[in-house]
């Protein structure tokens, strides 16, 4: 689902998670600990780290937890949703 964590354990069809995807224009930020901001669409928590993807569902970056600050919505001019 756009705009949720998604986790390894469970299965998400790619076309209704495309689908969704067009729907919602929900943008993510992970702010990273050397200052770094990677926006994104979407994004995935996993044991050790945040994959981060764009619009089409590409992987952007993987950021381990131990690098990453945060991860949020953001709006439009990229001020934090809280």
């Amino acid at each position: 689902m756009t705009g949720t964590r998604r986790s390894r354990s469970k299965s998400y069809p790619r076309q209704s998670f495309a689908e969704e995807r067009r729907v919602s224009t929900a943008m993510f930020k992970a702010q990273l600990s050397d200052g770094e901001q990677i926006r994104c669409a979407d994004y995935e928590m996993e044991e050790v780290g945040v994959r981060l993807f764009d619009e089409d569902g590409d992987l952007l970056a993987f950021v381990p937890f131990t690098h990453l600050l945060w991860v949020g919505r953001v709006d439009d001019a990229g001020r934090t949703l809280w």
